[in-house]
């Protein structure tokens, strides 16, 4: 008898042990997943109402953006186009791989696609782009960053001039692959001389 009690007290216990270490084990993995999800979330593209992974803003990662500015008539390499100064911050972004972005749109707010292929102007769906790769030298900094397209990959044609629309991304890129949009802007209009 106190052999079988020995042995199911011993049962007990190894019983007890495995179910703590199950739900230790259990519960760090469920939290951890859910940690993982609170540092971005699927939202609405105020722009094209496309569904992006977007950053939360919740003391982890994130940056916003705070002024796009347009300057006409620059002239830089000796060609004539706009300059777009996008002044953003960023927290916890220290020595990260940031894209800083501006798409380019017809007068209907369209995405404008590229007419003649330049890859320095060009997203990979053919859509005109002008982008800059930084990373912030702090955990929390403020930073302009200024990007400038000639007139020339804006290809309007005919006579007088013609709006168009602007927009400001900053884009995480985690890995090659893997890649978070942080902020997005809001349309910005500028005018552009028809060739």
């Amino acid at each position: 008898m106190g052999r079988c009690l020995f042995q199911l007290i011993g049962t007990f216990i190894t019983l007890a042990v495995i179910g703590i270490i199950g739900y230790f084990v259990f519960t760090r993995l469920f939290q951890s997943s859910e940690e993982e999800n609170k540092e971005f979330v699927v939202s609405d593209n105020a722009n094209s109402g496309e569904e992006l992974v977007t950053a939360k803003n919740d003391n982890k990662i994130n940056a916003s953006i705070k002024d796009v500015t347009i300057e006409h008539n620059v002239v830089n390499g000796g060609q004539k186009g706009v300059s777009i100064s996008v002044d953003f911050v960023s927290n916890n972004l220290k020595n990260a791989n940031l894209y800083c972005m501006v798409s380019f749109f017809n007068e209907d707010k369209t995405e404008l696609k590229q007419r003649i292929f330049n890859e320095n102007y060009r997203s990979v769906e053919g859509t005109v782009i002008v982008g800059s790769f930084l990373s912030p030298p702090t955990s929390s900094c403020s930073t302009k960053t200024v990007l400038f397209i000639p007139y020339g990959e804006l290809l309007a044609s005919g006579t007088g001039s013609t709006q168009m629309w602007l927009s400001a991304s900053i884009l995480y890129y985690r890995t090659d692959t893997d890649v978070v949009v942080l902020d997005i802007s809001k349309y910005y209009p500028f005018y552009v001389e028809k060739l």
